[in-house]
């Protein structure tokens, strides 16, 4: 089998490959945030990896910024990273849209997300992060541990969170997930900023069979809020 033959051949596998894979839906902001070296890499080095992907797939027509992954643990949870190692490559295509997890290591692209750009990132983050918010986590639903994923998934927020206290509703059947303001206005902005990223429902009022059992758990404590997770 000649050269031109095999290419192809293995560009066809690799495009089934992505197929199967699905298309990862990746967040601009996680970009800034996560365990990735962000620095725009040396123009060799870059024209190097849009060579060897071009192969296999049509590539944006713009400069793409290279990342560098480098703490896999930081990186847990995230779909886009789910089958990534360190010193994977990722380019962003931020006018298209487009997310691209390639492994130079062995020539082949890892994952193809939608680049979403959260449009929270462009507001002003000095009254939204100066304070630490105290959260409650209840859980809802029947389903057990879905109160401690949240408070793990809050690790990825912008906004500074602290737990005190993780538990469960009175009733289990809770089918919308929402964050219940009870700082009396103090944090109204900042609350309702982390409702939006954890697509959370914005609410004033603790629903009235939940008052006595949070009374009572909380304490002496006081929270901010509350986040009930539903279904």
């Amino acid at each position: 089998m000649d050269k031109k033959k095999i290419f192809t051949l293995i560009g066809a596998l690799v495009l089934v490959a992505l197929i199967a894979i699905g298309v990862a839906v990746y967040s601009y902001r996680q970009y800034n945030q996560l365990a990735i070296d962000s620095g725009v890499a040396a123009g060799k080095e870059i024209k190097s990896y849009i060579a060897n992907i071009s192969r296999f797939m049509v590539l944006p027509d713009e400069a793409p910024t290279l990342a560098t992954v480098t703490d896999m643990q930081k990186l847990q949870g995230q779909l886009f990273f789910k089958l990534a190692q360190k010193n994977d490559k990722v380019l962003i295509y931020a006018k298209a849209k487009k997310a691209i997890l390639y492994r130079p290591a062995e020539n082949k692209v890892i994952e193809v997300g939608v680049l979403t750009i959260d449009n929270t990132q462009a507001t002003p983050k000095t009254s939204v992060n100066s304070d630490t918010l105290k959260l409650v986590i209840l859980n809802g639903s029947k389903t057990p541990g879905l109160a401690t994923a949240l408070k793990a998934l809050l690790a990825d927020e912008a906004i500074k969170t602290e737990t005190i206290l993780v538990g469960n509703t009175q009733v289990a059947t809770y089918t919308a997930s929402v964050i219940i303001n009870l700082s009396k206005g103090k944090k109204t902005a900042t609350i309702q900023a982390l409702g939006k990223s954890m697509g959370l429902k914005y609410e004033t009022q603790i629903p009235s069979v939940e008052q006595a059992a949070l009374t009572k758990l909380l304490g002496n404590k006081t929270a901010d809020a509350v986040i009930i997770v539903g279904k």
